[in-house]
């Protein structure tokens, strides 16, 4: 029997049990970090290797569980993606946001309706 790609993903990747744990930790695994988030557990994957129990990234494929033994977790939620979304908006608008390029330090902010850029005390408009 074949299986549509839809229904193999939501039977080995999105549900089902997890390799690495077993049902009980992975339940508890879960419930802890939708606790720690404001979210269902429902919405607390385990993904990759230790889901699966082999890689399926294209370098590493089949690899087995255990060569560099993580645990991926994920979480699919739109409220906390519209929560998080929100505050590093607002951050970003209060002029908080800054990144790293090279080995340069970036400091975006807002100045008279422009971005304006810092690094290593000098700016440039953007």
């Amino acid at each position: 029997m074949v299986l549509p790609v839809a229904t193999l993903v939501q039977k080995h990747i999105t549900y089902g049990s997890c390799y690495i744990l077993d049902s009980s930790t992975y339940f508890q695994l879960k419930s802890h970090v939708a606790s720690k988030f404001g979210v269902h557990p429902n919405e607390v994957l385990v993904v990759g290797s230790g889901k699966l129990g082999f890689s399926i990234v294209h370098e590493k494929r089949y690899r087995p569980f255990g060569d560099s033994p993580d645990i991926d977790v994920t979480i699919i939620s739109p409220d906390l993606f519209d929560k998080v979304w929100i505050e590093v908006f607002d951050y970003w608008r209060a002029g908080g946001y800054s990144f790293a390029a090279g080995s340069a330090q970036i400091n975006y902010r807002q100045r008279e309706g422009s971005s304006v850029a810092e690094s290593g005390g000098s700016s440039s408009g953007r």
